[in-house]
């Protein structure tokens, strides 16, 4: 039996063939190169990187075996996960990597998150990325507005919570919400007293633009967050 001593611990031998994760401190771990052959529907299919056997698990390259299934595979450095087929694409916050391009207000303005506070909704739920619309009506005008977004058919998917912050009042008429891609209204909601934050989630694919449209028609001030906003870029 052909054994050797490998300093890491090489979780990297399950993942990519190029990535190599090491134990902490370099402990020493005995692996045995006793696997001598692996079949696939009886057809000799060796990797390149050799199997290996430890604590009596045999460790296989995890990119060998979702080829050989022909599956794609995808490591997404910023959550340490491994996608095996169908896998999102990169997602991409308001406030972050995308802001509106234009906008038309009355009596409403807004805020990005910039990481260095929290905002908490009316379920008292915490979010940390985010786009709040503040309706802030006087004596002659009513709050509205439309925020244009530049997507040039670079996403497949827009997805959001909407509803009113924990610091919002109380209000009696509903805020209107329209979303289009493009020009097709893709959405409508209201926002009203008492519902609970809304989860949106909107194709927009090969759409070239995303507008936001928001009014309310009342004497009060109000918030409304949407809350991890984000769009979902072409894979």
């Amino acid at each position: 039996m052909d054994k050797k001593f490998i300093t890491g611990f090489i979780a990297g031998a399950i993942t990519f063939s190029s990535i190599g994760v090491f134990a902490a401190g370099g402990k020493a771990i005995e692996v045995f190169y006793s696997i001598k052959d692996i079949k696939i529907d009886n057809v000799s299919q060796m990797p390149e990187q050799k199997p290996f056997t430890y604590n009596g698990t045999t460790f296989v390259p995890l990119r060998f075996i979702a080829d050989k299934l022909g599956q794609p595979i995808k490591y997404d450095t910023k959550t340490q996960t491994i996608f095996i087929g169908q896998f999102d694409g990169e997602r991409v916050y308001l406030g972050e990597g995308i802001k509106h391009s234009d906008d038309e207000t009355t009596a409403l303005s807004y805020e990005y998150s910039n990481g260095s506070k929290n905002v908490k909704d009316k379920i008292k739920k915490e979010h940390s990325k985010y786009l709040l619309l503040k309706y802030e009506p006087t004596m002659t005008k009513k709050p509205s507005g439309k925020f244009t977004f530049d997507l040039n058919r670079e996403y497949t998917k827009f997805s959001a919570t909407i509803g009113f912050t924990e610091e919002s009042g109380e209000i009696d008429n509903p805020i209107q919400v329209r979303i289009y891609a493009d020009d097709k209204r893709i959405y409508a909601g209201q926002i009203t007293r008492g519902k609970l934050p809304a989860d949106v989630n909107l194709n927009v694919t090969d759409a070239v633009k995303l507008r936001i449209e928001t009014d309310l028609d009342s004497e009060k001030p109000a918030e409304v967050g949407l809350f991890d906003a984000y769009l979902e870029q072409v894979k």
